[in-house]
């Protein structure tokens, strides 16, 4: 049996006197960066910046009432869903466009997130407190996904009173021409390939989650028209870098067969594992009673 991988919770917040505690809307609000590699509040970029007319950064504001509640965190911001709700909030690209959609969030067992398609879910926490992440297959009717477990596992921590799994930094890549997304947790590719299901036919994508048994909080979102953690001219999902030492130089060309896309892509898999490119730091809201530790200099 395969050794599920395990991502634990990288999160940098302000020194806190006690416990943290949610702080009403009307509190100063932060909204945090994901501090992308070629998208970041600041320092220099890992690769060449994105343009900034090429990404849009949610605003976090709340929408209609009963949908979700704005708060604040140990200056983190966020919206609150209640167990059973939901949340939209639109995305970028167009029908046919690549989108990449990188995203953070505390959720409980049973919360969904369809990203214009691309299915995934959180699992129970097991007797140790992680949690699965799941990804949705297609059934008969190509409607409602089946799930499949990840072989990979995030920490279920506390908050309000709550369990919550304590997702890393999620960057889908969506293409809607080949009818199919590939999932990085920080940088790092995990899954590719995955079939789209029932994705938005009309010109707007958006970002759907369904809180699961004891809410969900979203704390950033962000949607790009080019690849937020590497160069990736051909928006395939592999470095550049990489792609033009395994195929003499050059880029794949769009037209390109798909087998040969997979090919390279298993071979970018393979790299990154050997070279395990550790997550970057971010900020988040904090777990209950946690004392929050200073930024390192």
């Amino acid at each position: 049996m395969k050794t599920p991988t395990v991502f634990p919770l990288f999160a940098l917040a302000l020194v806190f006197a006690g416990p943290l505690a949610a702080q009403p809307a009307s509190a100063a609000r932060t909204v945090p960066s994901l501090e992308l590699p070629r998208y970041k509040t600041s320092g220099k970029s890992d690769a060449p910046r994105l343009a900034s007319t090429k990404v849009t950064v949610d605003d976090l504001a709340p929408p209609g009432p009963a949908s979700a509640r704005a708060a604040t965190r140990n200056n983190v911001a966020y919206l609150a869903v209640d167990a059973g709700k939901d949340l939209s909030r639109p995305l970028r690209g167009g029908p046919r466009d690549v989108t990449f959609v990188s995203f953070q969030l505390q959720g409980s067992a049973g919360t969904t997130l369809d990203i214009a398609g691309a299915r995934l879910s959180i699992g129970p926490a097991n007797k140790d407190g992680f949690a699965p992440l799941r990804v949705g297959q297609p059934n008969g009717n190509n409607k409602t996904p089946t799930w499949r477990d990840l072989s990979h596992v995030v920490k279920v921590e506390t908050f309000d009173g709550a369990p919550l799994a304590v997702l890393p930094v999620v960057t889908v890549r969506l293409d809607p021409v080949a009818g199919n997304w590939d999932l990085s947790i920080f940088q790092r590719l995990v899954a590719e390939d995955l079939p789209l299901i029932n994705p938005p036919r009309g010109a707007n994508k958006t970002f759907d989650l369904h809180a699961g048994s004891r809410g969900a909080w979203l704390s950033a979102l962000v949607s790009a028209d080019e690849n937020p953690l590497h160069l990736d001219a051909n928006r395939n999902g592999v470095d550049d870098t990489f792609e033009k030492t395994q195929n003499t130089g050059v880029l794949l060309a769009a037209t390109a067969p798909a087998a040969q896309r997979t090919a390279l892509v298993k071979q970018w898999q393979e790299a990154q594992k050997a070279a395990n490119p550790r997550p970057w730091s971010t900020r988040s809201p904090a777990p209950d009673g946690t004392l929050a530790a200073a930024p390192k200099k």
